[in-house]
């Protein structure tokens, strides 16, 4: 069942990104609170985190005009990429900073450095630094594409660095005047698709999860329902 479920995610993982090579573009709405989004992913991974050894803390904030949900997706990978990297009992640090009309969103861990010859590739599809991880059979190297994806329909770009045992992994966003929708007046065609697939990324998640640890599955049930209510109502 594990395998099947597998297979479904990578089907959906580039269905994703065959939407966005199309040059689908991210729908634009007011974001209050950053950090919130941030700690809101911090939630959804908590029971890998807490199992990982690890402690996560958010740095800064902002406000801007962005495409919350995927925000939500491309943060999610990037948190799930840094606990399975970062050495036991240290602080994975989510970063958020305002820069000239950007905003950076970055996640930070303590880790074996990258080296310099992989950095350029890391967001590359099926890419992998280390093939001979524990982890690689688990996890099919689609995370930071859809990262670098996320931050083309918004215009913006990744960042990477890694050195002396830090790696800092993010996407910069252009943060606009005012809401920006498609040419044809409408709003961004992947967002329900977004919705879809990080629902079933945490429905995939929790399944997993809810085995491990029985009360976890209800912090899944709140963040659907906070981040996901109104849109429910919507279409209803």
């Amino acid at each position: 069942l594990e395998d099947i479920q597998r297979m479904s995610m990578i089907v959906q993982d580039m269905l994703f990104l065959s939407q966005a090579d199309r040059g689908a573009e991210a729908r634009r709405e007011h974001v209050a609170s950053l950090a919130g989004v941030a700690r809101a992913v911090v939630e959804l991974h908590e029971a890998a985190i807490e199992e990982a050894g690890l402690k996560v803390r958010i740095d800064g904030d902002a406000t801007g005009l962005a495409d919350v949900r995927l925000l939500q997706r491309a943060l999610s990978n990037l948190i799930g990429n840094a606990t399975r990297h970062a050495h036991p009992h240290s602080t994975v640090v989510v970063q958020i900073d305002r820069l000239d009309g950007e905003i950076a969103l970055r996640v930070v861990n303590e880790g074996q450095t990258i080296s310099a010859e992989h950095l350029p590739n890391l967001f590359n599809r099926f890419y992998r630094a280390d093939a001979a991880r524990s982890d690689a059979a688990r996890n099919h190297g689609l995370g930071l594409a859809i990262v670098a994806a996320i931050a083309s329909m918004h215009g913006g770009r990744t960042m990477v660095d890694s050195s002396n045992g830090i790696t800092s992994i993010g996407l910069m966003v252009p943060t606009p005047a005012r809401a920006i929708v498609n040419g044809s007046g409408t709003t961004n065609r992947l967002a329900p698709l977004a919705n879809y697939f990080f629902q079933q990324e945490k429905r995939h998640k929790a399944d997993k999860e809810h085995r491990r640890h029985p009360g976890a599955i209800w912090r899944f049930v709140c963040f659907d329902q906070q981040f996901f209510g109104h849109e429910v109502e919507q279409r209803n």
